[in-house]
């Protein structure tokens, strides 16, 4: 039998966006389960990376003003910057947990006797609201998709 999508929402973020952003809705009454999948693009650095490189010069500056960095630390800083989002579950009150996971594609499961990583089994009523935490933008209009489904085993 093929899951059932009861919600899904898309969005685009411009580079720079640091922020938490919510979404709510009602589950299903009769519901066993929740998948959720969480996907954005653009993770990694696709843009200018010269003009990138002196952002990340500035900024070490900024936050360390008494730091000479050495070209090995501003190469490291700058190869190790990304887009990262991570996801919180909430029903009604209660925290069903979040995934950290450091992928541009989140897929993840909580029923009243199972769930994934980072996550508590519970039983999924009431108003489902799904937090991302959106960390660090490196691309405009990078595009995401989040979607929920009753999980299926």
């Amino acid at each position: 039998m093929q899951a059932q999508t009861f919600y899904t929402v898309k969005g685009v973020l411009p580079k720079g966006f640091v922020g938490h952003i919510a979404y709510s809705t009602v589950l299903p009454k009769a519901i066993t389960g929740v998948q959720l999948k969480f996907v954005f693009d653009k993770k990694n650095l696709l843009e200018d990376e010269e003009s990138f490189h002196d952002e990340c010069v500035q900024t070490l500056a900024a936050q360390a003003p008494k730091l000479v960095p050495t070209q090995e630390l501003i190469d490291h800083f700058c190869a190790s910057a990304k887009t990262e989002i991570n996801v919180s579950v909430f029903f009604d009150d209660y925290c069903a947990g979040s995934a950290h996971r450091n992928s541009a594609e989140k897929e993840f499961f909580i029923t009243p006797t199972a769930a994934s990583e980072g996550f508590t089994p519970c039983q999924p009523c009431g108003v489902a609201r799904v937090v991302l935490h959106v960390l660090n933008v490196l691309n405009d209009e990078t595009a995401y998709t989040l979607t929920m489904e009753e999980y299926k085993q």
